[in-house]
């Protein structure tokens, strides 16, 4: 159970009203990590700002890096912290935007799979390093600076450090995974029980 309680999602707070009615027109109901910070409406409209500025190139399509690479990152750090929140809302978005379910699959061995590009090899190095860090060895570093070139770097430096904080403030918190969302965990539950 979510350790602090949720602003409703009709309070009078202009910024969480924004998202929930995009949200709707989504289909989705507005989630619980945005409820969460409506107690600080400062701090979620900095959240949110940053948050759909993530996956948005400065031309106003992708990230640099791309959707996909983007999401094998996501998923990355979700699967390594076992951030049941992130599985839950990623999953869904990593396979509408052109992840694999095999690729999904071999996240947790990526380094013995064949699936995965040099570029998406050396982020998923890269995101590791960072779930680790603070500090990135020079290698991943270098091997990435090969790849990547530097807006590219930037961007993916930072996309794995925020969600490193997203799955810890999300654990922090004991966020629930909305119910809209709950097959998917179910869905990693099973995967995880059967590499025990």
């Amino acid at each position: 159970m979510t350790r602090v309680p949720l602003v409703p999602p009709d309070a009078d707070i202009p910024v969480l009203q924004q998202i929930d009615a995009g949200s709707r027109e989504r289909g989705y109901a507005v989630l619980d990590i945005y409820r969460v910070l409506a107690h600080r409406p400062s701090l979620l409209e900095a959240f949110s700002g940053l948050g759909y500025a993530m996956p948005i190139g400065e031309d106003g399509g992708d990230l640099s890096i791309g959707r996909v690479t983007m999401e094998l990152v996501v998923m990355r750090i979700a699967e390594q912290t076992g951030s049941a929140y992130e599985l839950a809302h990623h999953e869904p978005v990593s396979l509408a935007v052109g992840v694999s379910q095999e690729q999904l699959d071999a996240l947790p061995t990526w380094q013995l799979s064949g699936l995965f590009s040099d570029r998406e090899r050396a982020a998923l190095a890269m995101t590791d390093a960072l779930i680790a860090g603070p500090d990135v060895p020079t290698q991943v570093f270098d091997r990435c600076a090969e790849l990547f070139d530097t807006v590219e770097l930037v961007e993916l430096v930072l996309l794995a450090s925020w969600y490193c904080c997203i799955v810890r403030f999300c654990g922090a918190l004991d966020l629930d995974v909305e119910a809209d969302h709950e097959e998917y965990v179910r869905a990693w539950a099973a995967v995880a029980s059967d590499r025990s």
